[in-house]
């Protein structure tokens, strides 16, 4: 059984950091129960990621924490990122000429709001649709889920115009498939 993060302590580092521990520590239950169950004492296994490895995703730093106790090496073998595949699918460039961009989290904006001398974001991880609870009347989003999938879902526009469209279109998703993973770029227009 997957933990689950543990919501109610403050700090949300520490809620973290326990919630990736305990992740390691069921990686190494099932490890070790299936090399027990096939009477091996090694294996090869393969975790396939669906995401960016080096945004956002904490898989790397559980099996880093898994490998205190092990003597195991890691190869990662990059993909193409959910930010290439949105900015594909939209025909858009994320940045604006000569100008940077910021990416970060929902929960990042919802905290601290639009970042200063900032022009683009791009947001991962953001169930509660924060575009939606900020000043959004001069912002245009492009916003996709399942991104290189069959299913792959795609909505742009003013946010103030289209943000409830986004976030039913999500809520519905997730019911209907039991999962989504979603990004989207934000442009102040």
């Amino acid at each position: 059984v997957m933990p689950v993060r543990d919501e109610t302590n403050i700090n949300y580092v520490s809620r973290v950091d326990q919630w990736h521990e305990e992740i390691a520590s069921c990686w190494s239950s099932a490890i070790e129960d299936f090399k027990y169950e096939k009477k091996v004492s090694s294996l090869n296994i393969a975790l396939l990621i669906w995401g960016d490895p080096s945004l956002y995703d904490s898989s790397i730093k559980i099996f880093h924490n898994y490998n205190k106790e092990s003597n195991c090496t890691l190869a990662v073998v990059p993909g193409i990122s959910s930010l290439q595949v949105l900015a594909a699918a939209h025909k858009i460039t994320i940045n604006s000429v000569g100008q940077p961009f910021q990416v970060t989290t929902g929960r990042m904006l919802r905290e601290f709001g639009w970042p200063k001398n900032i022009d683009t974001i791009v947001v991962l991880l953001d169930e509660q649709c924060s575009f939606n609870l900020i000043d959004n009347d001069k912002l245009f989003i492009w916003w996709g889920a399942y991104l290189g999938m069959e299913k792959q879902m795609l909505l742009s526009g003013r946010v103030n115009e289209i943000g409830t469209q986004i976030f039913e279109a999500r809520v519905s998703a997730k019911r209907k498939n039991g999962w989504i993973m979603d990004t989207y770029i934000l442009k102040k227009h």
